[in-house]
């Protein structure tokens, strides 16, 4: 299908829309009409299409080829402010969820349009917020270090350590959630949390870091935290069984419902 005067914001969301929907299976009915509640507002009053029309008209499209949900999302991103965005990622989420499960393609296409959108963001709660700071800390530990310690804690999971691979990925993940820092700063955050790491891996710091992540972000950024966790957890490979347990006892914490067996 090619894009014409007749080709609306409204379908560029529906074709997103049904992109996320039919990643496990054909498009069904409750997942049309799931869709077709945000779709609408996207249409014009004066438009004699339906919302349900757009979304059949979207499906043909996905059917024909998968590129055009990518031009969908740089289209989405270029014309619509941040905050339609985050609107529009929410809405993304609630239809993920209506089956009670978030499969692993769903949580890795949701982490892609925060990032090309330029969602990946931490809000901003002032320095020392965390319930869990290290009391031996030489500067402000915020949201973002809290972060750092997580992802810190996943590296090191396996007994040996960190691999080369695992702490590139660290640094990339990290870095998103803040691209304005300099690749200085963001070593500078994950050898700080290596050493909280190091000086503070008892559970009651834990549980307060995660408690900590849960309050701050919103239930979206929280499930793109889980997908920066497991992309650490298989930079070198396959992840553990412990890394997994771990990803499930967070995912349950904050309660998600992601099914991390999926690719």
């Amino acid at each position: 299908m090619t894009f014409t005067d007749e080709w609306t914001m409204a379908h560029d969301l529906a074709l997103i829309y049904c992109g996320l929907a039919c990643i496990d299976r054909d498009l069904t009915d409750d997942e049309i009409q799931a869709i077709k509640g945000p779709l609408s507002e996207w249409i014009p009053l004066t438009s004699d299409t339906t919302a349900e029309e757009v979304v059949q008209d979207a499906a043909t499209a996905l059917k024909q080829s998968q590129k055009e949900v990518g031009t969908a999302v740089r289209r989405v991103g270029q014309e619509l402010s941040t905050d339609e965005c985050r609107e529009i990622l929410r809405h993304l989420l609630s239809i993920a969820e209506a089956d009670r499960v978030l499969l692993g393609a769903e949580r890795k296409l949701l982490h892609r349009l925060a990032t090309a959108w330029n969602l990946k963001e931490l809000p901003d709660t002032g320095d020392d917020e965390s319930a869990a700071v290290p009391e031996d800390r030489e500067a402000p530990w915020t949201l973002f270090h809290e972060l750092a310690f997580l992802l810190v804690q996943m590296g090191c999971i396996p007994e040996d350590g960190p691999s080369t691979e695992t702490l590139g990925a660290m640094g990339t993940r990290l870095h998103e959630w803040e691209p304005d820092r300099s690749g200085t700063e963001i070593r500078e955050a994950l050898r700080r949390a290596v050493r909280a790491f190091d000086d503070h891996a008892d559970a009651p710091f834990i549980e307060a870091s995660v408690e900590t992540i849960k309050e701050a972000l919103s239930p979206t950024q929280r499930l793109i935290v889980l997908d920066d966790l497991q992309a650490i957890a298989r930079a070198d490979g396959p992840s553990t069984r412990e890394q997994t347990q771990h990803l499930q006892s967070l995912d349950e914490a904050w309660e998600m419902s992601t099914r991390f067996g999926e690719a």
